[in-house]
């Protein structure tokens, strides 16, 4: 059972999901992306726990100069 099929999460659980997320945003910031649209239904969860950041539609490019 994945940890979305339950009711509750533990706090470990909470706090990898959420370095996670930390972790694929930095990541987009250091390339110049924004995301720009961050909800729980962008956060795709795997069985194994793996955090994937989703929404494309909503990344933008910035250029720095």
């Amino acid at each position: 059972m994945s940890i979305i099929q339950r009711d509750s999460m533990t706090d470990e659980q909470t706090w990898d999901i959420l370095a996670q997320v930390i972790s694929g945003l930095t990541y987009l910031h250091d390339n110049n992306i924004v995301h720009g649209d961050i909800k729980p239904s962008n956060l795709l969860v795997a069985s194994d726990g793996t955090v994937k950041v989703s929404g494309s539609c909503s990344l933008t490019f910035v250029a720095r100069y």
